[in-house]
């Protein structure tokens, strides 16, 4: 028994030895298979390459002035503007002006024949005689019929029975109806008169007169032209003036903006033919009701024009001041950036971009007002050499060193 008990042991610790010699083989090739299938290893964050610096430049926000401005554009209209035409139709006789010429107020500027008009005239002077002298004619036989009248009274008060109850009730008869007709007669008398009036205005529109001190900038007809009264459906322009010692512009301002209008409000204007130069005017009037379509409301712009510079139809920009804001908190337009509504700038902070939401206010197009978002101690971020994200890396540019001359 204790012979087959130690056979076992002896056995087993075979094999033992055995598994322990198979293992050791295989070891080696399981260490090369594994140094195979491995996967290098991602090199250290600081091996990682970093992200370069935006290069930028920076201002402090400045307390000053700033009025709040809006730009517009309009067409430059004439003061005063007339198409002058004829009264009556007639042949144009003559014409003084042209285009380009100046004239004043009540110049004679061209002359009508109206052959109609005058035949009537001529007739209507020959009426008018015939009937003053009918109306002559008429006033003494009244006072005859009055004399003969008041002579058969003083017979008969003289010597009653010396004439008839019926002489004397002709004698009445007679007078009142010699004070009809010197009625009739001095009423056609007037009718005539009238009419000869009437036909003398008709003579006075074939003299064609400037209605007030300008430049004829149009003229469309010649001597000896049928010229068709401008009462007619298609009438014949004679000439066309503009008064441009002002000049006026018609703007549409916002609704926004129109609590802020008041007459006498500056505005800056500035033409094409002029590029350097700005011309001063302001508001002179203002519809005072929005139009419902574009919330607009109509404004006018008075500029001076004596010196003749401005010519009516320019195309002119104006900038129109609404208010002054004195004293604020500004910064330069091209610190802002936009999102949608939302104004905001760039800080530099700790060598990086931070960004800060804005309100601003008046803009006069070289300083923005803020109101809200800085206190006024910051390093603003105006320029940068590529564009901002949150927490952008930047090096802030330093001013070169000035070296003194020697």
């Amino acid at each position: 028994m204790r012979e087959r008990t130690r056979h076992a042991r002896t056995h087993i610790n075979y094999a033992r030895s055995r598994l322990l010699l198979a293992a050791a083989a295989t070891a080696p090739l399981a260490l090369a298979i594994s140094s195979c299938t491995t996967t290098k290893a991602d090199p250290p964050v600081s091996e990682k390459k970093a992200v370069p610096a935006v290069l930028v430049e920076t201002a402090t926000p400045t307390r000053g002035d700033v009025t709040r401005r809006i730009d517009v554009v309009a067409t430059l209209d004439p003061w005063e503007e007339a198409v002058l035409y004829a009264k009556t139709s007639g042949y144009l006789r003559s014409i003084r002006v042209d285009r380009g010429d100046r004239v004043r107020k009540d110049e004679l500027l061209a002359v009508l024949d109206i052959p109609e008009v005058n035949d009537e005239y001529k007739r209507i002077e020959a009426e008018e005689q015939r009937d003053q002298a009918e109306v002559e004619k008429s006033r003494a036989d009244v006072r005859l019929q009055e004399l003969t009248l008041r002579r058969l009274r003083a017979v008969q008060a003289e010597e009653p029975g010396a004439t008839t109850p019926q002489a004397l009730d002709e004698a009445s008869g007679k007078l009142d109806a010699a004070r009809g007709a010197e009625a009739a007669a001095e009423a056609r008398l007037g009718a005539t008169r009238a009419e000869r009036e009437r036909l003398t205005t008709l003579l006075a529109y074939s003299r064609i007169v400037a209605p007030f001190d300008g430049v004829v900038t149009e003229r469309d007809v010649d001597p000896g032209a049928l010229i068709t009264a401008g009462t007619q459906s298609k009438p014949t322009p004679i000439v066309k003036i503009v008064n441009a010692s002002r000049l006026r512009a018609m703007v549409d301002v916002p609704e926004r903006d129109i609590v802020s209008l008041g007459v006498g409000k500056t505005a800056r204007l500035r033409v094409d033919a002029y590029p350097d130069r700005t011309f001063i005017a302001a508001v002179s009037r203002f519809s005072r009701a929005l139009d419902p379509k574009t919330r607009t409301m109509r404004t006018e712009i008075l500029v001076d024009n004596q010196g003749g510079l401005l010519t009516p139809g320019m195309f002119g920009r104006i900038s129109l001041d609404l208010d002054r804001r004195a004293n604020v908190l500004t910064l330069a337009p091209t610190a802002l950036h936009y999102q949608k509504d939302q104004a905001y700038v760039f800080v530099a902070d700790n060598e990086r971009a931070r960004l800060v939401n804005v309100q601003i206010g008046a803009d006069d197009g070289t300083r923005v007002e803020i109101l809200s978002g800085l206190a006024g101690g910051e390093s603003v971020i105006v320029k940068a050499s590529e564009p901002l994200a949150d927490g952008t890396p930047i090096t802030i540019a330093r001013a070169p060193a000035v070296t003194a001359a020697r």
